[in-house]
């Protein structure tokens, strides 16, 4: 499950109105003028990917996909491309918080920092280096478990996952695997 994600930086810095003209191939004739929303390169998007009851190939499954992940919706389907982060794992029993507190939490967090303009641009370094602290204060008064995978654990179990797709035999074999885990579950 994911919801709507929102910039940490105002609307008025990431986005660009591009205008064009439709021709009229017939008549070689400019018709109307069109004008669309660009999310313009370097804006980044905190988000959560929140899952349910999986097995951990199928834990596999969502981070692989995740991590290949480079375009989303209908515009982004024909320009553009973005790419993950994952700064953090937490496994839990609830549901954290959404997409919207979570970059409210690095806003506050980023204008609490001398060293960080918003109306100049965010690095990913400026995320990787406040998301321990943004998701500890995010997740300090839960009603339920949380264990948190981050740093060194994380890159382990992201380098597996690479390793995984790096390895074409291993890969098909791991597909195959949770294809027939899906079908013995359904049937």
């Amino acid at each position: 499950m994911t919801d709507s994600c929102f910039s940490v930086r105002p609307y008025p810095l990431i986005q660009k109105k591009v205008k064009f003209n439709v021709i009229d191939e017939q008549d070689h004739t400019s018709g109307t003028i069109t004008e669309f929303d660009y999310t313009m390169p370097e804006v980044f998007l905190p988000a959560i990917v929140t899952t349910v009851d999986l097995t951990l190939d199928e834990f596999i499954y969502v981070l692989d996909n995740v991590l290949r992940t480079t375009r989303y919706g209908k515009e982004s389907s024909r320009q553009g491309f973005i790419r993950n982060h994952v700064v953090a794992i937490a496994l839990s029993d609830l549901e954290l918080f959404s997409n919207l507190e979570f970059s409210q939490a690095f806003y506050d967090a980023f204008r609490g920092d001398t060293n960080i303009q918003l109306e100049s641009g965010l690095s990913l370094q400026d995320f990787q280096s406040h998301a321990p602290r943004v998701i500890r204060q995010l997740t300090e008064n839960l009603n339920g478990r949380l264990t948190l995978i981050s740093g060194e654990e994380l890159q382990t179990v992201l380098s597996q996952v690479q390793a995984l797709n790096q390895d074409e035999h291993r890969l098909a074999d791991f597909l195959k695997e949770l294809n027939r885990q899906a079908a013995s579950f359904s049937a």
